[in-house]
Formats: C-alpha cells, sequence, structure tokens
C-alpha cells in the first residue's frame, strides 16, 4: 500500500517470524491506532509482509538479496524522499549500513534504532562508528538491553538513549489457577531453559507444558532424550507451536522459564499479566521485573538445586503463591500497555 506521507516509518527488513518481528506489526498498529501516520517497511515476502497484508495496515515492500545493496539504499531513499518520511524507526541492526547511506543528505529525518536482543560484540570500531554516528536515539525494550548497547554500541554525543518498554496484547479476562501445573513457553533452542525445566520438576508430579518451535535438529533430539532418560514421558509434553500461547494458561498455574538470558521476554509478561507464578534464573533481564514491583522467583543463575528448592516451596505455599501472583495482573497490564508505549514513543519522535 502506498501513501502520500508519513510521520513515521517502522522499518523491519528481517525474513524471520519471531518477536522482533510480531512488534514492528503491532508498533505500527499502535502508532496508526493513536492517529500517527505510518507506514511499515519490510522485506518482500518476508512474515512481516503476509502479517501486515492480513492486519490491514499501510505497509510497502521492498525487493533485496543482500543487507548491504545499491538496491536497497535506493528504494529505501526513493520511500523516505517520496513519502516525506520524517522519523524513522528500526527495528534491527543488520542493515544499518544501507540506511546510512540511503539518508546521506536528508539531515531532518530522525532515525532511531530499536534494540530487543542482547549483543555481546562490539561495535565500537571505526567503521561502526561512522555508521552509527547517524543514529539520533537509540531505543531499548529494557534496562538490561540499556546497559548492553551503551557497552557493544558506539552512541555519538549528539544522540539521545532511552527505554521504552513493548505493549502486549493480553486476554481480557486472567484465567483461574485451580490446580498445580507448570508451562515453559519460548523457541525451542540451547539457553532457552527447556531442559533445566525438566530437572526441576523431576521427582515431583507436577505436570509440564514446553510450547515453542525450533530448527535445531539436535538440540530437539537432546531435549526428547532428557524427557526419556529422566522417565518424564507422562509428566512432560512437547506441544510445538501455538498460534494463542496465553490460550494455555487456562490450563496452568506456574510458569516455569529458567533462560540463560533475555532481552525481554514477552511470554514472562503474558505470564506475570495473567497471574502465573513466575520462575526464572537471575541473569540479564529478570532482576528487572523484581525492581517493577512484581512478585517473581530469582532462581540462582543456572543453579539447577536452587531452581529446584524455589520449584518445591512454590508447591508447599501454592495457595499463598497464587495469591501473591494475582497481584502482578494490573501491575503487568499497566507497565506494558500499548497506550503507555504509544505514549513514550510518541514523546521521542519530532
Amino acid at each position: 500500500m502506498n501513501i502520500n506521507q508519513c510521520d513515521v516509518v517502522v522499518l523491519c527488513l528481517s525474513h524471520f517470524a519471531g518477536g522482533m518481528e510480531l512488534d514492528a506489526i503491532k508498533m505500527t498498529k499502535g502508532l496508526t491506532h493513536a492517529g500517527i501516520s505510518t507506514l511499515l517497511v519490510c522485506k518482500h515476502g518476508s512474515f512481516i509482509s503476509q502479517q501486515a497484508s492480513l492486519a490491514g495496515i499501510n505497509y510497502q515492500e521492498v525487493r533485496f538479496k543482500t543487507k548491504f545493496s545499491i538496491g536497497l539504499i535506493s528504494k529505501l531513499r526513493e520511500i523516505i524522499i517520496k513519502q516525506k518520511i520524517k522519523n524513522i524507526i528500526f527495528l534491527g541492526t543488520s542493515e544499518i549500513k544501507s540506511i546510512y547511506f540511503s539518508l546521506i543528505g536528508l539531515t531532518k529525518v530522525k532515525l532511531i534504532v530499536r534494540y530487543g536482543t542482547t549483543r555481546s560484540s562490539s561495535k565500537k570500531d571505526l567503521l561502526h562508528r561512522w555508521l552509527y554516528s547517524r543514529v539520533n536515539y537509540h531505543l531499548c525494550i529494557s534496562e538490561h538491553l540499556l546497559k548492553n548497547v551503551e557497552k557493544i554500541i558506539p552512541i555519538s554525543d549528539k544522540a539521545n538513549s532511552g527505554v521504552i518498554y513493548t505493549s502486549t496484547n493480553f486476554m481480557s479476562t486472567p484465567p483461574q489457577k485451580p490446580t498445580k501445573k507448570a508451562i515453559h513457553i519460548g523457541r525451542i533452542a540451547h539457553g532457552k531453559g527447556q531442559i533445566d525445566a525438566l530437572q526441576a520438576i523431576e521427582n515431583t508430579d507436577i505436570p509440564l507444558k514446553l510450547v515453542g518451535t525450533g530448527d535445531d535438529k539436535n538440540y530437539l533430539l537432546k531435549l526428547n532424550n532428557e524427557i526419556k532418560n529422566r522417565n518424564l514421558e507422562g509428566q512432560a509434553e512437547l506441544i510445538g507451536y501455538h498460534p494463542q500461547p496465553q490460550e494455555l494458561f487456562h490450563d496452568a498455574s506456574i510458569f516455569l522459564f529458567p533462560s540463560h538470558g533475555e532481552g525481554l521476554s514477552n511470554a514472562l509478561i503474558e505470564a506475570l499479566g495473567n497471574g502465573l507464578i513466575c520462575i526464572v534464573y537471575d541473569n540479564t533481564v529478570f532482576p528487572e521485573f523484581k525492581k517493577l514491583g512484581f512478585h517473581i522467583h530469582l532462581a540462582r543463575d543456572r543453579d539447577i538445586e536452587h531452581l529446584r528448592e524455589l520449584f518445591n516451596i512454590i508447591l508447599i505455599n501454592f495457595n499463598q503463591e497464587i495469591e501473591l501472583a494475582s497481584s502482578n495482573i494490573l501491575l503487568a497490564r499497566a507497565i506494558f500497555s500499548q497506550k503507555n508505549e504509544i505514549k513514550n514513543l510518541s514523546d521521542i519522535l519530532i
């Protein structure tokens, strides 16, 4: 779809189908509903373009083969000039070089780079200092990521940085939590905590659902072997992809998510906003939830024995824990509301 003029372009050129890509759709819809003229720019034939079409939002596809190419630079520049773009919110980092060249001479266009994942490789070399010098605002979705970005990414003296939490679409009515059942929602991949969760429920009678997909066949095989070797076939269920994971919260009371690290977990936010008792490791972003006022259990990082200890304490004090977890519902739905996110985004736009 084409429009004559836009205040904002939400730019996400990924071909994947994950949280960042869904955030691009959600952000575009939120800004549009707030009366801010917004265009989503995405890769041709991508998951994002399919979802944008279904959502009925303004979007434009671009064709390109490599992340740095004359074709991509030319097309982005054409969109920016033709539609008189004032702000670009770029979700990602891979195409920063093409974006830099597409903006040469267009000094009035504000470039906001939004970060959603923890990074380990420093970008403070001369080339990246040059490329990131064009960024006006470094936007992070958690305080943990802001610290990570300040350590990894070169932030020029003229740029600003800050945190805006992403919004979450919660179920209208939180489900009741009458039974002792656990659930883990996350990509099936090393470090996401599925195997840690299996070890936590071992020697208990608590059922566990593992929800998610992944393309690492070796890890999936390892996960299935762990279930068999620990005699958990009747207790742990690997159910794969689910289009609406929150629907599964009707049949769960404990969100067991011992991930080895997250930028900001949408699944955890959904669990908090639906009154599940949440157990995570004390690493990366998770202590931040405690500081925000949530009742959440932090096991020592990758300490299986402490994870088991906390899990058993919850089972012993189950009714009290359910009551405490219910206090998270209103807090999560306030902090991670679309109204809150869009208001904060509006404040940093031109």
